[in-house]
């Protein structure tokens, strides 16, 4: 089903419809999974945002705002028409951000100002509902590199080769299913009471929906308020930021350069007259 893409003027109510028509064939609603996107869409240029648009500011402004419109004014639409019926059930809003959404990375400077906006539009929703002792709960899903076909699809050069040479890509089904748990199970360290039982073999849709449902055993406050995947990857990242901000950012332009690290490494080291 589409998500909304203008949530402006008359179309603002855009989420409710969406929101109905998923009613009609689901029968109700108990949790609320946002994970659609857009990038910029131009191809991929390592000039980043110097690149897009072709140089042209109002091009590269209205691209700010198609992507907007897509990865935060509809999850915000979404979010607010759900809320009257998640508030019935109990239920849960899973939100899937990108690591893009809590630092600035090469290249995706549409894309990671929306997911910024995202943290800050459900960091502070989050707020509101516990202070109105509400049972809805909010995990916002924080990704990195995903090997999704859109993902590698769009950093892909037109020779077929890839752009981003040194990422190494996380599979998309573990990291489906690690959404699926947090998405609706607590944090490790607040389990299901005894009674509740998981299906020891399931796919990740069996999990999300095995989970969802055991979540209404537990108050909103209780539920994963984050999941990071891969974990190691992106908790290291958001501990080092705090500390050495600069050196983090120079990895990170390592790593999503569009040479090969051992290139690179030789550049830095070799005089220019032995490369």
């Amino acid at each position: 089903m589409p998500p909304p893409t203008d949530t402006h003027g008359g179309h603002a109510c855009q989420g409710a419809k969406v929101l109905g028509a998923a009613r009609q064939q689901l029968g109700g609603m108990d949790a609320l999974i946002l994970n659609h996107i857009m990038n910029s869409g131009e191809a991929y240029d390592s000039r980043g945002w110097l690149g897009a648009g072709g140089g042209d500011w109002q091009r590269q402004l209205a691209i700010v705002r198609q992507t907007f419109d897509v990865n935060t004014f509809s999850f915000m639409s979404l979010a607010t028409a759900a809320l009257p019926e998640l508030e019935a059930t109990g239920g849960a809003i899973v939100v899937v951000s990108s690591m893009a959404g809590k630092m600035g990375l090469p290249a995706v400077a549409a894309y990671s100002s929306s997911k910024h906006a995202l943290h800050g539009f459900f960091d502070s929703l989050r707020h509101d509902l516990v202070n109105s002792r509400s049972n809805v709960s909010i995990t916002t899903a924080i990704l990195g590199s995903i090997d999704t076909e859109s993902a590698k699809k769009g950093t892909t050069l037109p020779d077929g080769s890839p752009a981003l040479p040194n990422v190494a890509w996380s599979p998309a089904d573990e990291c489906a299913a690690a959404i699926a748990r947090g998405g609706g199970t607590p944090s490790p360290l607040r389990p299901f009471p005894p009674s509740a039982r998981r299906p020891i073999h399931a796919t990740a849709s069996q999990l999300l929906c095995s989970d969802l449902h055991l979540a209404h055993c537990l108050p909103a406050a209780l539920r994963t308020r984050e999941v990071y995947f891969p974990p190691v990857e992106i908790l290291s990242s958001l501990l080092i930021r705090p500390f050495a901000p600069s050196l983090l950012d120079s990895a990170v332009r390592l790593v999503m350069s569009s040479k090969p690290l051992a290139l690179q490494l030789r550049e830095a080291l070799l005089p220019h007259d032995q490369q």
